[in-house]
């Protein structure tokens, strides 16, 4: 606890101001994971990589920045899929993933790099399906190799944010996906019961 509050407290004005984006990207990431709808959780991930890509940016961690970038035009492009034609093409997911494996070239700083492109590769995939029961899943090994990666850069906001991420995922699964399933199976075996038996028949066949 020591060695933490001593960090913020000898961070200059550039390292604050990448803190202060960090905590706000911390909302947004949280938010994230307890949307329902894809268009609500493709904003929140759009607002929140803008947050990220500004908090690596001033701490001067390249690799980290390079691939929150990347993130945020994937968001673009992801947002406008269902009502824009030159969005919708699969060229998209391809082209962003080939952005992240050059960036790792661009930004080379040893295998540490690594963790910011699997990331960025797995995030790729799971926000183009554009499923929020898969986002929520694949939060956990996103989230395990940006854990990693904010430790090695000593980015104590970003750790604190992907464990909150984490968590947030493990609340929406348990909140949206088996909670809320249940109550759904539910609903329908009450209104079955409550039908004609003519009604259940037809159902049946």
């Amino acid at each position: 606890m020591d060695e933490i509050i001593e960090y913020f407290t000898s961070l200059d004005t550039v390292g604050i101001i990448a803190q202060v984006f960090g905590l706000l990207g911390i909302v947004g990431n949280i938010l994230i994971m307890q949307q329902k709808s894809r268009k609500m959780l493709l904003r929140f991930k759009l607002v929140s990589d803008v947050l990220w890509t500004l908090h690596y940016l001033f701490l001067f961690a390249y690799s980290g920045f390079a691939i929150c970038l990347i993130s945020v035009f994937r968001e673009i492009v992801s947002i406008n899929r269902k009502t824009h034609k030159w969005a919708d093409c699969v060229v998209w997911p391809l082209l962003f993933i080939s952005a992240a494996v050059g960036s790792a070239f661009l930004t080379w700083r040893g295998p540490i790099t690594l963790l910011t492109t699997c990331a960025s590769i797995l995030a790729i995939i799971s926000f183009w399906i554009g499923k929020p029961k898969l986002s929520r899943i694949m939060a956990f090994p996103i989230g395990a190799c940006m854990i990693t990666y904010d430790v090695l850069i000593i980015s104590i906001v970003g750790t604190i944010n992907e464990s909150l991420a984490i968590v947030s995922a493990i609340v929406g699964i348990i909140r949206l996906d088996i909670l809320k399933r249940k109550e759904t199976v539910e609903s329908t075996s009450e209104e079955e019961k409550e039908l004609p038996e003519e009604e259940k028949e037809k159902i049946d066949q």
